[in-house]
């Protein structure tokens, strides 16, 4: 009884109920940190993360979220209701057994920020945004699009 309670309690005030199954497909655009990780990942799949926080999956299509503050790395994506974790800032993307590289310029994200009107912070990272590339005013840095672009 005290479970129904606390149950109609949170669903009345717009709480969670903790027995609820997990929202699977909530679009959300991605902050700037994230928007850095997007583009075509290629491996046994191909995964592309949109800028608007959707997705592509071998056909499937969804929208994805970062998980925790998503400022720093490792950052855990969750795609509909499965986790990708990027770790590092090499390209590669774990979605579960499979390494995915994305696809983007062989320059440096210093060089590829630097080329297109950013600055680069050196050894750290901007703390409001959690970017060691600062973009001009109305784009975001984007390595797959090339750096800094809207």
């Amino acid at each position: 009884m005290t479970r129904a309670l606390l149950c109609l309690a949170l669903a009345a005030c717009g709480g969670v109920d903790p027995d609820a199954p997990e929202e699977a497909d909530v679009a959300a655009a991605p902050t700037a940190f994230v928007l850095q990780f997007t583009g075509t990942y290629s491996g046994g799949s191909t995964l592309v993360l949109g800028r608007d926080g959707g997705y592509k999956l071998d056909g499937a299509r969804g929208h994805f979220r970062a998980t925790g503050a998503g400022k720093s790395l490792p950052l855990t994506l969750a795609i509909g209701r499965r986790k990708a974790v990027i770790a590092a800032y090499d390209g590669k993307l774990r979605f579960g057994d499979e390494a995915l590289q994305l696809e983007r310029p062989a320059a440096s994200d210093e060089d590829l920020c630097d080329s297109t009107g950013g600055k680069w912070t050196d050894d750290d990272a901007d703390p409001a945004t959690g970017l060691y590339c600062i973009c001009p005013a109305a784009t975001h840095f984007i390595p797959a699009s090339g750096g800094c672009t809207t």
